[in-house]
């Protein structure tokens, strides 16, 4: 399993299952508001699929929810690549690939990919051929829409090879952010980076970062730039203290505020703990950011997950504090959350893993008219039509907007190639 075209279409009907149910029921409940529904539109598979392909290993959608993009480890012509497909006027249950795009000069291509809100920017990041460090590429989106094509520009850190760089990657189309975790072992015990990149005015070019956003309280192995964030004016980056056992810290939250004058290298505005705040949380270690509020699991692939965190930012604008909200699932057979999540205004999307990792469902919270509170069980839970065991359903895979839901199945075996992935669009109802 990794955690670092045919398209086969299914109107199925999911819905809800309450605590009470059998884990795999489709009766829906009407205890809940809320979106009640959701309906799996279509399964996309790769054209080059390939054994450990890992098709679906992450992916992101547009902010109208009209560009997906499915990453892959690798396919037929090695190396992986990005899927790009786009909604036709029939709806995505027709949706055909519309382009394949490859990097020059990596070995492959690692996730996560993420996407601008106006689906014309993609960023993703791969291990250089015969070196041991990342880069960060760019693909801009042609006047004529998207096509197979290389990348537009190359990211990278001044100093080279920076330990993990692009570990983690988040971009709003005019910045790019990308977590570097240090402590890459022979003696490198650094603490994490994360590295701003501000498009220049004539467009995104090979370049190295704008500045720095860094942690006032670094601890060598922090793994600092685990997850990041931003949106406009705010930045978050999470430090989840794994980087060794135990862990050296516990986990927060940093987030930054965009000075009058722009970005550049600062330090925090505010950080973020949970009220617990141990040490094994592994809070930071994944992050969505969504106007003023911040979804953060407490989850690493090796943890028992007891929750997700929601913060919401005060009047004022942020300041340190724990969480507005905690949000679990009490329902029959789930053992842990929060190993993929996303956040879309008022809806929380958070993977749910079921018997110990046999099976996992896409689960979506709801805020309530008085805002965020703490809550035991989801609005909604959804199954795949297909899901077999192995197939690792959102697993570090989920995007959302605008009530459409792309999922990845990085480990499914489809077409008879085992492990080429998958991946599932959504659409609330």
């Amino acid at each position: 399993m990794r955690f670092t075209s045919s398209v086969l279409a299914s109107f199925l009907l999911l819905t809800v299952c309450n605590a009470s149910e059998n884990p795999k029921s489709t009766t829906p409940s009407h205890a809940h508001s809320g979106a009640n529904s959701v309906q799996q539109l279509i399964e996309l598979t790769p054209p080059d699929g390939v054994q450990d392909g890992y098709f679906g290993e992450s992916v992101a959608i547009s902010s109208d929810g009209n560009t997906v993009a499915v990453e892959s480890f690798n396919n037929a012509a090695g190396g992986g690549a990005i899927y790009v497909y786009e909604k036709p006027a029939t709806g995505w249950q027709n949706a055909t690939l519309s382009a394949e795009l490859t990097v020059t000069g990596a070995q492959w291509l690692y996730p996560p990919v993420v996407m601008s809100p106006d689906g014309s920017t993609i960023v993703a990041s791969g291990y250089v051929k015969n070196q041991l460090y990342a880069q960060v590429y760019v693909f801009l989106k042609p006047a004529d829409g998207w096509v197979n094509m290389t990348q537009t520009a190359i990211l990278h850190a001044t100093h080279g090879g920076a330990s993990n760089f692009g570990y983690a990657i988040a971009t709003d189309g005019d910045d790019i952010l990308v977590g570097s975790l240090g402590c890459s072992g022979n003696g490198d015990f650094s603490s994490g980076e994360a590295y701003l990149f501000v498009k220049p005015a004539g467009g995104w070019t090979d370049m190295t970062q704008t500045g720095l956003l860094e942690e006032t309280d670094p601890i060598g192995c922090d793994r600092y730039g685990d997850a990041v964030a931003i949106q406009g004016d705010t930045a978050v980056v999470g430090r989840s203290g794994g980087g060794m056992t135990p862990p050296v810290a516990p986990g927060a939250l940093y987030v930054f505020t965009k000075p009058a004058g722009g970005w550049g290298t600062m330090s925090e505005t505010a950080k973020l703990t949970g009220h617990t705040n141990g040490l094994t949380d592994y809070l930071g270690a994944t992050v969505a950011l969504s106007g003023g509020t911040i979804l953060a699991p407490l989850t690493l692939p090796s943890s028992t997950t007891t929750g997700a965190y929601i913060y919401t930012e005060p009047a004022g604008g942020w300041v340190n504090g724990t969480q507005t909200a905690t949000l679990t699932n009490t329902n029959k057979g789930v053992t842990s959350i929060g190993n993929g999540s996303a956040l879309d205004g008022s809806t929380a999307a958070v993977i749910a893993e079921y018997q110990d990792g046999t099976s996992f469902a896409l689960t979506l919270y709801d805020e309530p008219a008085g805002g965020w509170q703490n809550a035991s069980t989801p609005n909604v839970t959804v199954f795949p039509s297909d899901e077999a065991a192995g197939d690792y359903f959102g697993t570090h895979a989920v995007s959302i907007s605008g009530g459409t839901i792309v999922i990845g199945a990085q480990g499914a075996t489809r077409n008879g190639i085992a492990r080429e992935g998958a991946a599932y669009i959504f659409q609330q109802n």
